[in-house]
């Protein structure tokens, strides 16, 4: 083999190390320990107050009503009943006699205008009045637009006057009328 001589190595400056630079520190927060979370309370929220009640208006006063007129009637030891109709009113004395007062009605229909005799128990309709004698026969007078005074024949042990119409109770539980059928 033949030899070949290598070239002489030549120098060659060696390489200039430039120190890197060092790294800049920044300054940091001292870490804190953690602790364990407390609880803050929640505020107390600010009582509520109930809404004021509603105030309840005063009424106005109401409108004066017109004074009706009093009527004196003669002085008597008693009444057995009372009974007001329509523009009349009639009562029972202690005797049972009916006695009747105030208007009588368009054409004088006459039911202020009682027949005599006694009774047990009375009743005023608008423009009649009706009654039971101690026998039980009903009786009645005054307006007869509608049939209102014609009694049906029985014994009663209580009556009835409507505006046109009468009603009774029977001795026997019954009830029967007269009059318009409305």
């Amino acid at each position: 083999m033949v030899a070949t001589a290598m070239p002489a190595p030549t120098a060659t400056a060696a390489p200039t190390l430039t120190p890197a630079p060092s790294p800049t520190l920044t300054p940091t927060a001292t870490p804190t320990p953690t602790l364990a979370p407390t609880l803050t309370p929640e505020p107390t929220p600010a009582p509520t107050l109930a809404p004021a009640p509603t105030p309840i208006p005063t009424p106005s006063p109401a409108p004066e009503p017109t004074p009706t007129p009093v009527i004196q009637l003669p002085a008597a030891p008693g009444y057995s009943a009372v009974t007001a109709g329509g523009k009349h009113t009639c009562r029972l004395d202690a005797d049972g006699i009916a006695i009747c007062w105030g208007a009588n009605g368009d054409a004088d229909k006459g039911q202020a205008d009682p027949p005599d005799g006694a009774f047990i128990a009375i009743s005023a309709g608008y423009e009649h009045t009706c009654g039971l004698r101690p026998d039980g026969a009903a009786r009645c007078w005054g307006g007869h637009s509608a049939g209102q005074t014609a009694a049906l024949p029985g014994s009663y042990i209580a009556i009835s006057a409507g505006k046109a119409h009468t009603c009774a109770l029977k001795t026997n539980g019954t009830a029967v009328c007269w009059g318009r059928n409305e």
